[in-house]
């Protein structure tokens, strides 16, 4: 899958808007740790997911639509099906948002304010990042340069990063979407496509709870059934995954906001809102 190359627009702004500025506002460091504490749970929740896609979700759309296949195609039939593939590079992916939460834990110790231990962690990142192709190497390149200049923005340099993890991400929810909505059309149309003569009525029975009788009518029921599960899934993960990417895009609005050194009112009150909003997701998740 190629990744499409996006140059981080909000880290070239606001560095333009930091050098033709003076020295901010000092922020208070208890919003920065509040929104670097936010960042850590939203990427150990983003590997989670990349986990449940890899596995979980990939095998239950593989073999629902292997059954689904095997169930409305006739045996001298032969029907080539693309293999179904939800995630690829999932090992440096998860690699970047271990590395991308070392950063923010990091961060996140009082004296780390400014520390070589925290220009470590991003230039390794930034390697890293290098290394897996996935982003613009010109991006990569001007954080890179910014950092390694004698006095820089931290919550700029981490802003920058940010965006350059959170396309990643965002690229993997959209096709995500476009994957699994092509696949559950696929199934929903071989279940329909399914013999009445294949299910067996009285097994039917014992599955269908819906008040109705004769065969005809009990398969009907049943497909629509499966269908309804598949689609369910489907819905809820999308769901979930969309909400991590609209969280991470809030997020680097915060990181941006500290960056620049103003619109500190916003700033407490949107790292009160990702941070609740993060809790009653991990709370609600299972």
């Amino acid at each position: 899958m190629k990744t499409k190359l996006i140059i981080p627009t909000i880290f070239i702004f606001t560095l333009a808007m930091f050098l033709l500025s003076s020295c901010g506002t000092q922020q208070t460091q208890d919003e920065k740790q509040i929104a670097y504490k936010s960042g850590e749970m939203l990427a150990k929740n983003i590997i989670e997911y990349y986990f449940i896609a890899h596995e979980e979700i990939h095998y239950a759309n593989s073999y629902q639509l292997e059954l689904a296949s095997l169930l409305s195609t006739d045996e001298n039939d032969t029907i080539v099906e693309e293999p179904f593939v939800l995630v690829n590079n999932v090992e440096i992916k998860v690699k970047l948002f271990t590395e991308y939460i070392s950063l923010l834990q990091e961060l996140q110790k009082k004296e780390s304010i400014r520390s070589q231990s925290i220009d470590f962690k991003m230039f390794s990142l930034l390697n890293l990042l290098d290394s897996s192709k996935l982003c613009s190497a010109d991006s990569i390149e001007m954080i890179t340069d910014y950092i390694s200049a004698n006095q820089y923005n931290q919550e700029l340099a981490v802003s920058g990063i940010t965006e350059l993890m959170f396309n990643i991400w965002n690229t993997d929810v959209i096709e995500w979407n476009r994957k699994l909505s092509k696949a559950y059309n696929n199934y929903a149309q071989m279940i329909d496509n399914i013999p009445t003569d294949v299910f067996d009525e009285d097994k039917l029975e014992k599955y269908v709870y819906e008040p109705y009788e004769g065969k005809a009518t009990l398969v009907k029921i049943y497909k629509l059934n499966m269908k309804q599960e598949a689609y369910e899934q489907k819905s809820v993960f999308i769901d979930r995954t969309t909400f991590l990417m609209k969280t991470f895009l809030d997020l680097n609005g915060v990181y941006f906001r500290l960056a620049q050194g103003n619109d500190m009112e916003y700033v407490s009150w949107a790292n009160e809102q990702i941070y609740n909003s993060l809790k009653t997701f991990e709370q609600n998740k299972n």
